[in-house]
């Protein structure tokens, strides 16, 4: 026997009182006390307590007035002296409740009948959409387990009353509803945040009334997710849709019909839930504006005509037209990005050439120095004179700045460089999707390339034409401190060959 039957079956009960939720379930009756002291026995007390479900919590009292006269929280604490506890005339309110647990995603009913009226009765839109708050926040598909063996086939990918081999897909909810936050603006005072899936009906049960309560809350939904704007009121949906004309509308529960339900939740489905990752917007866009066209008396209860092939026939007429568009973007990219490589090698090389330059200016400076000297002294005595010396250190310092400043010239470029590359991408940021934003600059990475060139080509030559202008400083200082050149050269050479000894010694 059920818990509900046995409750039931007890005779002489007044003012019987059932309510169930998904939180809880609460049995009170009101009895004499002649008849709870031959009914409410030990043993009817011991047998309630077996026939709940354990993952719940129960309590048994029996209250007089404001006085529990009996509390009882578990089987070991009945008592079996119950009849002395009551007075035959007084009359007694008998309370069963039940605390219940969500388990596995399993939810006990111990009243199917009740808990099917608790559902539909409810007093405007919030008061109807609260009721499932509790269930809506636990992941996965709810199932309601009917323990007075009765038979609800109603079933949606949320919430089902039969046990199933596979639950259905549940869709990721958390992002559906950023993704409404994304594209459709929702207000007012208790926003229910739900997705049409929740109430979506795969099942129907034999209860018309819960299938069409299910399917007007599953439309409201919807609603939220194809319109502009949608704005819940205590009992109603106000909702703005913009398209070629604009729809402005008022739907209750109490007036709406379900009609244009299976067209809305197809649209929706194809919309949100795309394998190819389609744009949302493109495709709400196209949506929007094919609905206003096909409402008859600019309402969304009364579709004319089959809108959900108008609306993905014009989407493959955008997409081929946008194919084209897209291939003449990338072209401009592709153009774009090979210009930035071309534009990164010529400063790199133009760096690279003006180095080159100043050192062959060196040589050629110095080889003619050391030249006229030789012509004109016959030897090689006191090329660097002090006048000599002089030019030549104001020449190098000059050259030092030069560099400096050439090297702050490729930086500046270089700033320049990637400002140009950020705002031709910014260019095209608004007009093409974030994944195929990335894919079509391939993640930066041609562009970090060609930034890493140019700072590798400055770090590998900046060295050697900084230590060639010191190099050739200290050359000229060094001979400018010996009046006799050429015996310097012979010392240097003559230190060169004991160098040279000094390792074939060491490594024979």
């Amino acid at each position: 026997m059920t818990l509900i039957e046995l409750l039931q079956s007890t005779a002489n009960q007044n003012n019987v009182v059932i309510e169930e939720t998904f939180n809880s379930f609460l049995y009170t009756s009101d009895l004499f006390g002649v008849d709870i002291a031959s009914l409410y026995t030990s043993e009817y007390m011991k047998s309630v307590f077996t026939t709940y479900n354990n993952r719940d919590e129960l309590l048994i009292s029996i209250d007089y007035e404001d006085d529990s006269k009996v509390i009882f929280r578990d089987i070991s604490e009945v008592d079996n002296n119950l009849s002395e506890l009551f007075e035959d005339e007084y009359t007694y309110t008998f309370r069963i409740e039940v605390n219940k647990n969500i388990d596995s995603n399993n939810i006990s009913i111990y009243s199917s009948d009740n808990f099917i009226q608790w559902l539909k009765t409810f007093e405007d839109l919030t008061d109807c959409f609260s009721k499932y708050n509790n269930i809506l926040s636990v992941k996965g598909q709810i199932y309601l387990e009917l323990l007075d063996n009765k038979e609800i086939n109603l079933s949606t990918k949320k919430i089902t009353f039969f046990k199933q081999d596979k639950c259905s897909i549940i869709p990721d909810r958390i992002n559906l509803l950023e993704q409404r936050k994304d594209y459709c603006f929702v207000s007012g005072n208790n926003v229910p945040n739900i997705v049409p899936e929740d109430f979506f009906v795969l099942n129907e049960s034999d209860d018309e009334e819960l299938n069409t309560l299910f399917g007007k809350l599953c439309l409201l939904s919807t609603l939220t997710f194809l319109s502009d704007i949608s704005e819940f009121k205590e009992n109603s949906i106000n909702y703005k849709l913009y398209g070629y004309k604009t729809i402005k509308d008022t739907f209750t529960l109490n007036d709406m019909t379900t009609n244009s339900l299976i067209a809305l939740f197809k649209i929706y489905s194809w919309i949100y839930h795309d394998d190819n990752h389609s744009s949302i917007s493109d495709k709400l866009g196209i949506t929007r504006n094919l609905l206003t066209l096909h409402l008859k008396d600019n309402t969304l209860k009364h579709i004319e005509g089959d809108v959900y092939t108008a609306i993905k026939s014009n989407f493959d007429i955008y997409l081929k037209e946008n194919v084209q568009r897209y291939l003449e973007v990338k072209n401009q990219v592709s153009s774009f990005i090979h210009d930035m490589s071309i534009k990164a090698e010529a400063h790199s090389e133009s760096f690279v050439d003006t180095m080159k330059s100043s050192i062959l200016i060196f040589i050629s400076y110095f080889l003619s120095i050391i030249i006229v000297t030789a012509i004109d002294k016959g030897k090689f005595i006191n090329i660097f004179t002090f006048e000599v010396t002089s030019i030549t250190m104001i020449i190098l310092i000059i050259t030092w700045f030069y560099r400096k400043n050439t090297i702050s010239d490729i930086k500046s470029k270089t700033v320049r460089f990637e400002e140009k590359y950020n705002n031709f991408k910014e260019r095209y940021s608004d007009i093409i999707e974030p994944k195929n934003f990335k894919v079509l600059f391939s993640n930066d990475k041609d562009h970090q390339s060609d930034v890493k060139y140019i700072k590798d080509t400055i770090e590998k030559y900046d060295p050697l034409w900084k230590w060639t202008i010191l190099s050739f400083g200290f050359i000229t200082l060094f001979f400018c401190s010996y009046h006799d050149t050429s015996a310097c050269f012979d010392k240097l050479i003559q230190f060169g060959y004991f160098v040279d000894g000094l390792l074939m010694w060491i490594n024979p």
